[in-house]
């Protein structure tokens, strides 16, 4: 990695830090605290907003809409920006990180990538989830702080 990718990268995961320090200062503590771990994908469940961060020669920013209805097999992303939509099957979960396959259903975007999409905090106002994709070899290509619609 060159000495020029690190500081945009460090760069961008600076400018997203202010998001997850608000949620915190809303509370210190974890939203799944207390949840029972397994399957169970109810703090994941809603729309999701938010700006995506995408390492190329400088940082592309996009923006992300992710639903989640894990009773109807619903679990969707919108990348309007770019303009792309896929949809995902869940792989694993915990209680406060879950795995997904995501495949392209319509536009131009990097097929086969997994998400992982995992919990920060909730607040009395607001939660907030990240957002990380990988391509099917294990390299970061996109990242972002989405918060609940």
């Amino acid at each position: 990695m060159t000495h020029e990718l690190r500081v945009i990268l460090i760069s961008a995961l600076l400018a997203i830090l202010p998001t997850a320090f608000a949620a915190a200062e809303e509370s210190s503590v974890p939203i799944h605290q207390g949840m029972e771990f397994g399957r169970d994908l109810a703090w994941l469940a809603g729309t999701w907003v938010g700006t995506g961060y995408q390492p190329t020669e400088s940082v592309r920013t996009f923006s992300i809409k992710v639903v989640i209805n894990a009773a109807k097999d619903i679990y969707q992303s919108q990348y309007s920006s770019i303009p792309c939509n896929g949809k995902w099957s869940l792989l694993s979960s915990d209680g406060c990180q879950a795995r997904f396959h995501e495949t392209i259903s319509a536009g131009d975007c990097r097929p086969g990538t997994v998400i992982v999409t995992q919990l920060i905090f909730a607040g009395t106002m607001s939660r907030y989830i990240t957002w990380t994709r990988y391509l099917e070899n294990g390299t970061l290509d996109a990242w972002a702080t989405l918060k609940k619609n």
